[in-house]
């Protein structure tokens, strides 16, 4: 079936479009298929002339159709190339049109942009199809600016993301987190395979947090340490939620950004601020409080020896005695809490189980602590002061705020994590206020910090439970 060609010197008509399909030739039904098309359409003859055009080409272009007919479609149509986004991943991602957008020249100098295919017929013959996109045109360049702000985003903030099949069980990676890990030409790998590259610590955490969203759809943000392929250790921000389709869960995502550097910063200047704390601490214990323990001898001392002379004076001298010895408490008892000093010399079970009794003697609050696990398994160094911090924040809480009558504090220990539980039977915590006050958000922090994960919730027998799994070599990195 072909195209009659237009002989405009003939045709009686001789108009300069057509004006509707009963004016082709009875017998050119492709001619009635090409003036029917919201599309511009060309045929041109294996000289590269233009045989015949539609409606839509005329109003396109901007030209008559006896303008067109006959001449070349190269000096009909001005066609200059769409500029393709320079990013590689952009370009890979519209190849498909790449050759197809045009920006085109019409005849009082306005342009188009336009979707060209090309169709070869018999005797070397092209069917040239034009569609219109003009309009779409500031919405593709929002895109493809947005696309480009987003890559470059992605590539400075060492950003990657992942997306889990749940169907399958398969991870796809994006080019920026193969990177990240060095897994060359590796974008899809099982979720096992995925866990491996965690290291043990950080993995029995993930694990935990990943199944949590897997069953119950609770996202979560861990900073996770990780090994890449080529052995190096980096620690990495890692963000996963869950995504519903008429509420069934059809894949989980995840963002897991490079922050080794901020790691080795943060830790810099949390052990600057741990010195710079026990500094104080050690000049308050054996400076301003050695002093007022020698003031509070002193005024003992004076108040016996006036006792005969001036009782009165005396008595005052007493009273201040006893001021000084309580100044000579409360400044311990700062030390302790800026810095507990025991907790080096007598390591973090024994501190602890002195925190429960140092409670229950000052609140009336009977608080027990209890330690599972091998004696080379309790935490040390930075580890147990973050750690002695929550249960000291836990304890706090349940005290003032929680009316509690009963706390438990269990540590539970293995090779490769740590879970902390404080648990109380007081008047429970409002759960859809959990992330709101600066105490639980500083223990969220201390966990982070750690590597871990912590969970604040109501017991199903009333009261509160706070409850952290943090890795046993989380220690931040050196």
């Amino acid at each position: 079936m072909e195209f009659v060609r237009t002989n405009i010197d003939q045709n009686s008509r001789a108009q300069d479009e057509y004006a509707d399909p009963s004016s082709l030739p009875p017998n050119d039904i492709a001619g009635f298929f090409m003036e029917a098309s919201f599309d511009a359409m060309l045929l041109v003859d294996s000289d590269g002339c233009i045989e015949c055009t539609n409606s839509a080409a005329i109003r396109l272009l901007g030209q008559p159709g006896a303008a067109m007919v006959g001449r070349p479609v190269s000096d009909v149509v001005s066609l200059r190339l769409y500029p393709v986004p320079r990013d590689t991943s952009v370009k890979e991602a519209v190849a498909e049109f790449e050759g197809a957008l045009f920006t085109v020249g019409r005849k009082d100098l306005s342009v188009a942009t336009v979707a060209l295919r090309k169709s070869n017929g018999p005797s070397g013959r092209q069917l040239w199809v034009l569609r219109d996109v003009t309009r779409q045109r500031p919405i593709a360049e929002a895109l493809e600016r947005k696309t480009r702000l987003l890559m470059e985003a992605v590539r400075v903030g060492k950003m990657g993301a992942w997306e889990l099949d749940t169907g399958t069980g398969l991870l796809l990676f994006t080019e920026e987190l193969q990177h990240m890990l060095g897994l060359v030409d590796s974008p899809v790998v099982p979720l096992e395979y995925a866990y491996s590259l965690y290291t043990d610590a950080s993995r029995a955490i993930v694990r935990e947090a990943f199944s949590a969203t897997m069953i119950h759809g609770t996202p979560y943000d861990l900073e996770l340490e990780m090994r890449t392929l080529g052995g190096d250790l980096i620690w990495v921000r890692e963000v996963c939620r869950a995504t519903y389709c008429d509420g069934r869960m059809v894949s989980l995502t995840g963002i897991t950004q490079d922050i080794t550097e901020r790691r080795r910063m943060a830790d810099l200047l949390a052990r600057s601020a741990d010195l710079e704390r026990a500094r104080i601490g050690a000049d308050l214990h054996d400076g301003l409080g050695q002093e007022l323990t020698g003031l509070a001898l002193f005024l003992q001392g004076a108040a016996r020896r006036a006792e005969r002379d001036n009782p009165g004076m005396s008595n005052d001298l007493a009273e201040l005695a006893k001021i000084a010895s309580k100044s000579v408490e409360t400044v311990r008892d700062m030390t302790h809490s800026m810095l507990p000093l025991e907790l080096r010399q007598m390591g973090f079970v024994r501190v602890c189980r002195q925190l429960a009794v140092t409670t229950q003697k000052s609140s009336g609050v009977v608080v027990r602590f209890r330690y599972v696990g091998h004696p080379s398994h309790v935490p040390e160094g930075p580890s147990a002061e973050h750690m002695y911090r929550i249960v000291q924040e836990s304890i706090a809480n349940a005290v003032k705020h929680a009316n509690a009558t009963r706390i438990s504090v269990t540590l539970k220990a293995s090779e490769t994590k740590l879970v902390l539980t404080v648990s109380d039977n007081g008047d429970g915590i409002d759960e859809t206020r959990t992330t709101g006050g600066i105490g639980l958000q500083i223990m969220r922090y201390r966990a982070r910090l750690l590597g871990g994960l912590l969970d604040v919730r109501c017991s199903s027998s009333g009261g509160t439970i706070v409850r952290s799994v943090l890795p046993r070599c989380g220690d931040p990195i050196k």
